[in-house]
């Protein structure tokens, strides 16, 4: 039955509805193969909702790494800056003037 399918690189919508088309031409055979039929549509329903539902969450945790990627390399940017800017304002000459003129 299912042999006459290629699963390979297609949609699971596109893979569904031949299946369903399969199954209704198969409704009219004896009633044990309708309920084989019936369970494996089921069956297969229920496996495309699953790849999509997978495809989104995948998709999805994509997104989310990407920004938590981006938000880290501008965190090491700000905290470079910062550090730098420390440093300058630390060894100026003003800065160190200062330094020399508290009694220690």
């Amino acid at each position: 039955m299912l042999d006459n399918f290629n699963f390979m690189n297609r949609k699971p919508r596109v893979i569904l509805e031949e299946m369903q088309k399969q199954h209704t031409d198969d409704a009219t055979r004896v009633s044990e193969m309708y309920v084989h039929t019936a369970v494996t549509k089921n069956f297969a329903e229920l496996l495309v909702v699953l790849a999509e539902e997978s495809t989104a969450s995948s998709k999805r945790a994509e997104r989310l790494t990407w920004s938590i990627l981006l938000l880290t390399a501008a965190l090491l940017f700000f905290t470079a800056y910062l550090s730098f800017d420390t440093y300058a304002k630390s060894h100026s000459p003003q800065q160190q003037s200062l330094n020399k003129a508290k009694p220690q």
